[in-house]
Formats: C-alpha cells, sequence, structure tokens
C-alpha cells in the first residue's frame, strides 16, 4: 500500500535536487567549522536554527497539500516516534560527517558519503524492496561518475575521517529510510521541525560533556552555522521530506547523490576551482545516470 504513493512526481524530483544543491555547497561550511568549534556544538546550533524556522514558519504552511490529506490526523504517540527515530538518525548522520569531514580531504568525503546511492538499494533489498535493472545500471554509472569527480588522485591511504565518512553514510540511509517511512503517516514540514529539535537537544550534553564551548569562536563561526543551518537545514532537509512523498526510495536517493556535482560547481564560483578533464567526464556520467533513472519503464502487456 506503501508503494502507491510512489509517482513520477516532477516537482519531487526538483526538490531532491534543490536539496541536492544546498548540500553541496553546504560541505565548504562545513569544512570551515571544523577551524572554530567542536562537531557537537555545530551540530547542535545547526539544528536548533533549523528546527526553529520550520517551527516559524509552520503556520504559513497549513494550507499545503501534504501526506496527511486523505487520512486521519495521526495521534501523538505516531509523531513522538516519527520524531525520535528521524532525529536520532538525523543527529548521528550530521554530527558523524562532521567529526569525518575534519580529518580527510573535501573531494573524498564528497565520494564516501554519496556511497549511500548504494547502501540505500541494499537496505531496499532487506525490506523486500527491489530496484529493477535500469535502476542498478544508472547507480553504477552515477558511482563511476562519482569517482572521477571527487578522487582524481586515487584513494591514498584510509584514516579516521574517511571511516567516519563512511559510518556517517551507513547513518544517512538510515535516516533516507527512516524518513520514507514516516513522511507517508505524519505531516512531513513538522517532521522536519521535529527531527531537527530533537537533534539538538541531543547534542547539549554532549558538547558540555566532550567539548569546550567558546562564545568568541563561536560569534567567528557563524556565518558557516548560520549556511548550514538555514540553507542545508531548514530549506534542504525539509525539501528532502517533501520530494520523498512521491518519489520512490532508491531514485531520489540517485537524484540526491547530484550533490556532488553541486560541490565541484561551489569550489569552482566560490573559490575560483577549475574541473580537470577527467571531473567533468565524471560529472557527465553522473548526470547520465540521474537521467537514465527517470525514464519511464516499459510497461508489461497483460
Amino acid at each position: 500500500m506503501t508503494e502507491n504513493r510512489y509517482t513520477n512526481d516532477f516537482k519531487g524530483c526538483l526538490l531532491l535536487v534543490l536539496a541536492a544543491f544546498v548540500w553541496g555547497s553546504c560541505l565548504v561550511a562545513q569544512k570551515a567549522g571544523t577551524e572554530y568549534i567542536g562537531a557537537a556544538t555545530f551540530v547542535g546550533i545547526r539544528s536548533f536554527i533549523s528546527g526553529l524556522i520550520i517551527l516559524a514558519a509552520i503556520p504559513f504552511l497549513r494550507g499545503r497539500d501534504n501526506a496527511k490529506a486523505d487520512g486521519p490526523e495521526p495521534d501523538k504517540k505516531k509523531n513522538l516516534i516519527a520524531a525520535l527515530c528521524c532525529g536520532f538518525f538525523c543527529f548521528a548522520q550530521m554530527y558523524i560527517l562532521q567529526i569525518g569531514v575534519e580529518f580527510t580531504s573535501v573531494g573524498k568525503a564528497g565520494f564516501i558519503t554519496s556511497l549511500y546511492i548504494l547502501i540505500i538499494p541494499v537496505m531496499g533489498m532487506i525490506w523486500g524492496r527491489m530496484p529493477g535493472l535500469k535502476v542498478w545500471i544508472s547507480v553504477a554509472i552515477a558511482v563511476v561518475g562519482l569517482y572521477l569527480m571527487c578522487l582524481s588522485g586515487g584513494f591514498g591511504g584510509i584514516n579516521r575521517g574517511d571511516v567516519m565518512i563512511f559510518i556517517g553514510a551507513v547513518m544517512l540511509s538510515c535516516h533516507f529510510y527512516c524518513i520514507d517511512h514516516f513522511v507517508g503517516i505524519v505531516d512531513p514540514i513538522k517532521l522536519s521541525c521535529y527531527q531537527f529539535l530533537v537533534s539538538g537537544f541531543i547534542c547539549i550534553p554532549l558538547a558540555i560533556i566532550t567539548e569546550d564551548i567558546d562564545f568568541g569562536l563561536i560569534m567567528q563561526c557563524a556565518v558557516p552555522i548560520l549556511y548550514a543551518g538555514i540553507c542545508s537545514g531548514a530549506l534542504g532537509y525539509t525539501f528532502q521530506m517533501i520530494g520523498q512523498q512521491t518519489v520512490e526510495p532508491t531514485r531520489a536517493c540517485l537524484l540526491m547523490s547530484s550533490e556532488s556535482i553541486f560541490s565541484l560547481l561551489a569550489g569552482m564560483v566560490c573559490l575560483g576551482e577549475l574541473l580537470s578533464g577527467r571531473e567533468y567526464l565524471g560529472c557527465g556520467l553522473m548526470f547520465l545516470g540521474i537521467i537514465l533513472c527517470q525514464l519511464p519503464e516499459k510497461k508489461s502487456k497483460p
């Protein structure tokens, strides 16, 4: 019954690509944040900023259609379970990725994080969702493209940052499926808000116990935090929540994996970085994988 809600919805696909855009450009802000404050402090503040912005916007969004429109109002227990589950995985993936990006290069972090385009289909098989051959071919093309874009110099040595980024990619995949389960049950806008508030509250004791909180350094890190909180959080994750209502999980994760392309483009615009021929080829393969995945399936004859 859940599968019936998936359609090849253009609006949903567009929102997922927009989410990938803000996430891709946010990696630079996250890297900058590691120079000033600890991961728990950074993630906690950005989470509260995201949650409070969405909370303030909820009254203006009450009229929009959502997954609950055709069904009964979910009870408080379902809302609480959804908030706690999505909030935990939201915290886990942001916190672990924030730690990992301090100890590895941006390019390698981008590639390892994007391995979720393989992890998500594998997880889908566990839950009985077997992707079609076209999707697997699309994923394979996209992975090759990601490698060419982000690892032009090869993997080199694997360090603790790489391991943390990979664990973060696994947590991101769990968060993805957690959202996929709950967006058909509760209001996606409210869920986006609640998950950030839960993430922020998890970070408070963690930051107090493990980090030295310096308000002066926090102010120096204001721009990266605000960008991560407003753009990557309040906008990006809300786009994801709404987009996943109508886009099948494996196709959705492939669309969002285009964040690696936007990371490279952000480097070109903001830092004056130029792409090599190998990286341009990677971009082309990435787009090819995305387009191939979006081609309609041939309907079998009755």
